[in-house]
């Protein structure tokens, strides 16, 4: 990124005293070295809350399946994990231009922590259920949806679309634009709103009524 703003602009404007390509080298070191900090502080973490949540779980809500922050995958997936990170910030960057391609009032520029965290984890998952071909499709569509819904959902934050930012998250920029939409559809209609809602509700019914089946028959089938 250094050599494509210029070295010149960059040492201007960005590095200051440093030299701009130590400080590309430093920049990049840094940002390894914090990603092994919270790798190492997470799995430091689980080692002392599960045997704590089992206890705990097993006196107060028997059966409950603790729920772990996505870094907890990134150790067994470290390619998938690279992959869904370039992949992801290059759909954060195409789609930083769509919206400049249709003017939008609010532009979304690529995040680098949304694009590790959100994107890493995507392509780990692609990767389990779709190969390679998984690990860059999936973040790629998380990346575009995640600018393009940002900036339309910005409008309907309130005091917070007047300080220029926002959240990083791809279930922000989906079903937090979805909310807001619905929101602002029943204030003006709200016969309508509740059709648009019993609607929604029913077809997260039906695809999750599905969704169980299958499970259900592909355990049956391996239990064979």
């Amino acid at each position: 990124m250094v050599l494509i703003a210029g070295y010149s602009f960059v040492a201007k404007n960005v590095s200051g005293s440093t030299d701009p390509i130590m400080f590309a080298i430093i920049q990049g070191l840094t940002f390894a070295a914090g990603v092994t900090v919270i790798l190492a502080g997470v799995c430091m973490m689980l080692s002392e809350i599960m045997p704590a949540f089992t206890g705990i779980s097993s006196k107060l809500v028997p059966g409950a399946v603790p729920a772990l922050d996505c870094p907890v995958v990134f150790p067994y997936g470290p390619t998938s994990l690279l992959l869904g990170f370039i992949s992801m910030f290059i759909g954060m960057i195409i789609g930083m231009f769509v919206q400049m391609g249709f003017h939008s009032v609010y532009i979304i520029l690529p995040g680098i922590v949304p694009a590790f965290f959100a994107g890493g984890t995507a392509g780990i998952f692609g990767n389990s259920t779709g190969g390679w071909k998984g690990a860059i499709v999936g973040p790629f569509i998380v990346g575009v949806v995640l600018a393009i819904g940002t900036g339309l959902l910005l409008p309907s934050t309130g005091d917070l679309a007047t300080t220029g930012s926002t959240f990083g998250d791809p279930f922000y920029a989906t079903a937090g634009l979805a909310f807001a939409k619905w929101t602002k559809l029943i204030s003006d209609n709200i016969i309508l709103g509740i059709i648009v809602l019993l609607v929604v509700v029913a077809v997260l019914w039906f695809l999750g009524r599905r969704w169980t089946t299958r499970e259900l028959q592909n355990n049956q089938e391996m239990a064979k």
